[in-house]
C-alpha cells in the first residue's frame, strides 16, 4: 500500500516546533516560580556546547535501572555524566586562570613590575578583604597556601610559567575530548551492529522458512 500523510506531525520541522514551544513553556513556569534553571531544546552539537550526550535509555532499560539491574546502556550514560562534570571542572579552572593571567599582565604592564609572588599576595588580600565571614577569610587563607604549595612544587616561578603550564593543561583538555568523540562513535557503531544482529536473530527463522516453501 501507499501511505498518504494527511498532516504535517511527521515532519522535522513540525517537530522542531513542538520541542521549541514546549522548552518556552518549560522556561516560562521557572521563571513564574523563580527557579534559576532553563531547558534548551536543541542538541549540545547546535548549542555549542563541547560535551558529550548522553544515548537514549528508553522505558525498558529505565524500568531495569530502577530495580537497581545496571545496564549497558545506564552505565555508559554514567561514565558520560562523570566525564561531563570533569571536563567542565577543568575548563572552568582553565578559565578562571586565564583570566587571572589576563589581569596580572596588565598588572605587570604598569611602571611597577610586581613578582608572580606579590601580585598573588595582592590577589588574595583582595579576597580576603571582601569576605562576608571568617569562614570565607579561613578559606581564601587555605586555598592562598594551597596555591604557593602547587607553584613551589611545579616549578612555576614566573608568570611565563604558568601561562606555558596552563596552555599544557588546555592542550591536554582537547586531547581528552577527541578521545571521547572517537569513544562515542565507537559505541553508536556497535549499538547499530547490536541493533542488527537483533533484527537478524528476529527474521532469520522467518527467512528459513521461507527457503523451505517450494514455489
Amino acid at each position: 500500500f501507499n501511505a498518504v500523510p494527511t498532516t504535517d506531525w511527521g515532519s522535522p520541522e513540525t517537530l522542531e516546533y513542538w520541542r521549541q514551544t514546549w522548552a518556552e513553556l518549560c522556561n516560562a513556569k521557572f521563571a513564574e516560580k523563580g527557579l534559576d534553571i532553563r531547558i534548551d531544546h536543541r542538541s549540545y552539537e547546535r548549542q555549542g556546547v563541547e560535551l558529550l550526550p548522553t544515548v537514549h535509555e528508553g522505558a525498558t532499560v529505565r524500568a531495569m535501572e530502577k530495580k537497581g539491574i545496571r545496564t549497558e546502556k545506564g552505565e555508559f550514560n554514567r561514565w558520560i555524566k562523570a566525564t561531563n562534570a570533569v571536563i567542565r571542572d577543568i575548563k572552568k579552572k582553565i578559565a578562571l586562570l586565564f583570566d587571572w593571567i589576563a589581569e596580572a599582565k596588565a598588572e605587570l604592564a604598569k611602571p611597577q613590575a610586581p613578582n608572580l609572588v606579590s601580585l598573588l599576595n595582592a590577589y588574595y588580600t583582595s579576597r580576603r578583604a571582601g569576605a562576608y565571614s571568617q569562614k570565607g577569610k579561613v578559606s581564601n587563607l587555605k586555598e592562598m597556601n594551597e596555591t604557593f604549595n602547587y607553584l613551589r612544587a611545579n616549578g612555576i616561578y614566573s608568570l611565563e610559567d604558568l601561562e606555558s603550564r596552563v596552555s599544557e593543561h588546555s592542550a591536554a583538555t582537547e586531547s581528552l575530548k577527541k578521545t571521547l568523540d572517537e569513544q562515542t562513535a565507537r559505541m553508536k557503531a556497535i549499538k547499530q551492529l547490536y541493533d542488527s544482529s537483533a533484527a537478524f536473530q528476529s527474521l532469520k527463522p522467518v527467512y528459513d522458512g521461507l527457503q523451505k516453501i517450494k514455489f
